[in-house]
């Protein structure tokens, strides 16, 4: 066999932030030449290359982490089989379905997309994920990324390689991981060879990476690998996927810049503002690319415009027409932002806000205006979304937060509490007794979410709520909750707690949470009183901490 003694080498796909390795991509290695005229002289190249992604199943058996492996498109649909050698090859090696990540690969166009929608919903319905390779080359095109809906996206190396540079660059990744949170997909950027391009990815977002600068290809695999600790100098930064905060942030609304050396004359200020009727700010940068003032439109006009203006100032440095630039990350919310506006003197507070990145250098402007817009937009979102009766977040805003959480590094602990004998307590008490006792809920639990770093609460419905939090606050969340349950006219409030714990990226839709948590709320609801039960994601098994009564031990 002509792949016989080829060699499998693992490549992690890491953690931007920790180092935490989340997966590893089995590669393949001939002994001789490339995998690619491995293909070009195999008589069956669908069969050749389903046989090379076995073998590297095999021999990553001992691989704790998820498994990446490269699949064609063409035998993704032409291998009628596929599934059930697949399933082979994970009995094999005791992996679990959704620890193999079928990561299809751009070397070829898909030759039958609506057979390989099909096909990609069979696998994922079994468990298996699914990964779209080097999109934004070749033939890994965004209508394949919509039809096939991986749990993964991979962004090609060479978008990667133009960055920092590139603002087209840096404007694709951001709109493919616009793209991944609304579809509940990882963004892995791939080909990550220097700082600067680490730095730059940091910046937008970007929470996952693969490439030389992280770890090479090797044949062992790795529990976390060393990355360069970031450059934060800025106010508002957030570490890299570490899960968006709540509303729009500036990047969404940042404009391209407009900048000038600081050497510049007034002269060329004023060319750069007649050349545009729609430009507000020109940026003064440093040699280094960092903002060192602001010319406002109209002071500077205004000053240039009055007796002998040209004269005193068309020679003039800029720097003297400057303000302080008001600074901001691409990461910070608009609720932030909106601060450092409004406690500013009135004369700047319509100043365009500058928004740099991690290494402090001009990323683009955000005009007050649009900032106030999406302020209000945001507010009235939320209003949308709250629930009538405890004012909570519900509907669409909790499968949002859901989806976001689940993808962030270090998982999310999901607790479902649903309150005893509801019904019996509306028989009681009447429907305005009820919704006070709901009310009642609502508080002590706002009061749990706000001891509990992190922690994030929504308002399902009726007498169901859903809290997530951190995976290792679960316990102080859940306890913190139970010692605070209300006492009612007909006696002490029971509920059921039901929690599943999801390491990062091993659930990503909420509908695929909502069906694993369900068997872990009927485990917690056979007991009587007071309940907490917990599951992980893909564990059948669930764990009964607290029965009976709230300080009753663990059971």
């Amino acid at each position: 066999m002509a792949d016989a003694s080829a060699q499998v080498v693992v490549q992690p796909i890491v953690d931007l932030t920790t180092g935490r390795v989340i997966a590893h991509e089995a590669l393949t290695r001939p002994a001789t030449g490339t995998v690619a005229e491995l293909f070009a002289a195999a008589a069956d190249v669908n069969a050749l290359d389903l046989r090379l992604a076995l073998a590297a199943i095999d021999a990553c058996a001992g691989v704790p982490t998820a498994l990446n492996v490269n699949l064609l498109p063409s035998t993704l649909v032409g291998v009628d089989d596929l599934r059930d050698q697949l399933d082979h090859a994970i009995a094999r090696t005791g992996r679990e379905p959704h620890t193999l990540v079928i990561e299809l690969t751009e070397q070829e166009p898909v030759p039958d997309l609506v057979a390989a929608k099909r096909r990609c919903a069979s696998l994922r319905n079994h468990g298996y994920a699914i990964a779209i390779d080097d999109v934004g080359n070749g033939h890994a095109s965004l209508r394949l990324i919509t039809a096939l809906r991986p749990q993964t996206v991979k962004t090609d190396r060479g978008i990667v390689a133009d960055l920092p540079d590139s603002d087209e660059a840096a404007a694709l990744i951001e709109a493919l991981l616009l793209y991944c949170r609304r579809i509940g997909a990882q963004l892995v950027a791939e080909g990550i060879e220097t700082e600067a391009q680490l730095g730059a990815l940091r910046a937008l977002g970007v929470g996952y990476g693969q490439g030389m600068l992280l770890a090479p290809p090797a044949a062992g695999w790795s529990a976390e690998v060393a990355v360069p600790p970031p450059r934060l100098g800025t106010v508002g930064f957030t570490a890299a996927g570490a899960g968006e905060p709540d509303g729009p942030l500036m990047r969404d609304l940042a404009r391209r810049a407009v900048t000038a050396p600081t050497d510049s004359s007034g002269d060329t200020i004023r060319s750069l503002f007649s050349e545009d009727d729609d430009l507000l700010t020109v940026v003064l940068v440093d040699p280094a690319g960092r903002p060192a003032g602001a010319v406002n439109r109209s002071r500077f006009m205004l000053a240039a415009s009055g007796p002998f203006g040209h004269a005193l100032n068309a020679r003039r440095s800029a720097m003297q027409h400057a303000s302080t630039p008001r600074v901001v990350s691409p990461t910070a919310p608009v609720r932030e932002a909106l601060g450092l506006v409004t406690s500013r003197g009135g004369n700047r507070i319509y100043d365009d806000l500058v928004v740099v990145d991690s290494e402090g250098q001009c990323f683009g402007v955000v005009r007050v205006y649009d900032l106030l817009t999406a302020v209000h937009h945001a507010q009235i979102d939320t209003a949308l979304t709250l629930n009538a009766l405890t004012e909570l977040p519900s509907g669409r805003a909790i499968e949002e937060q859901l989806r976001r959480r689940l993808i962030q590094p270090g998982g999310v602990a999901v607790h479902w509490i649903d309150i005893d004998g509801f019904k019996a307590v509306n028989d009681r008490l009447g429907f305005a007794g009820g919704d006070a006792v709901i009310k009642e809920v609502a508080k002590a639990l706002r009061t749990v979410a706000a001891l509990v770093p992190g922690a994030w609460l929504g308002h399902i419905g009726g007498d169901d709520f859903l809290l997530l939090t951190g995976r290792p606050e679960a316990e102080l969340a859940i306890r913190g909750l139970l010692d605070r349950l209300p006492e009612t006219d007909v006696g002490p409030l029971m509920v059921s707690v039901a929690t599943l714990d999801c390491p990062s990226g091993a659930i990503a839709e909420p509908a695929e949470v909502s069906r694993q948590l369900a068997p872990v709320k009927h485990a917690a609801k056979q007991v009587e009183g007071v309940a907490w039960a917990v599951g992980g994601a893909w564990d059948p098994h669930v764990r009964l901490h607290i029965a009976g009564h709230a300080t009753a031990g663990s059971a």
